[in-house]
């Protein structure tokens, strides 16, 4: 049931992102729509490689090793660091470094206090969601500034 809540709401998200860049950003740039992210398929096997290591290293770390340490916070933090240096060498964005350190460091941290899984998790990806929704909200603002409206007049 959590997880069916979370991907609800990410997908609201998702959709509530979408719903403001055709407001404001694609007025700027003269985009229609944004382009598709999964179009290499080596991406879509290296993410599906990635996940089943994940979750099999979640499974054999709860289920073989220490019972008296949660694992899954911290290997949710390298998940993320992982994601997040991935991108942020593809992007060239200095800014996805550092939460790709915090991502790491709040996860082991979250294993080191004992925090159980779904606490654990859920505090990772809460705060994680809300610095990048406080730099997607900075980013966006500056590139309003310094993109004003393109002109009506201009008919293709």
């Amino acid at each position: 049931m959590i997880l069916i809540a979370g991907l609800v709401v990410s997908f609201g998200l998702r959709l509530t992102i979408y719903y403001i860049k055709e407001r404001t950003t694609y007025l700027r740039t003269g985009y229609v729509a944004p382009t598709d992210g999964l179009k290499s398929k080596r991406s879509l096997i290296i993410t599906i490689f990635f996940i089943f290591i994940f979750l099999g290293s979640n499974y054999f770390f709860t289920t073989r090793v220490a019972q008296d340490i949660l694992w899954s916070p911290g290997l949710a933090g390298l998940g993320f660091a992982l994601v997040f240096t991935w991108i942020g060498v593809l992007t060239k964005l200095r800014r996805l470094y550092f939460l790709a350190v915090l991502s790491l460091c709040l996860g082991i941290a979250l294993v080191i206090l004992g925090v159980d899984y779904f606490q654990g998790v859920g505090v990772l990806a809460g705060v994680v969601g809300l610095i990048l929704f406080y730099q997607g909200y900075r980013t966006h603002k500056v590139y309003i500034k310094r993109n004003p409206l393109l002109n009506d007049s201009i008919d293709e």
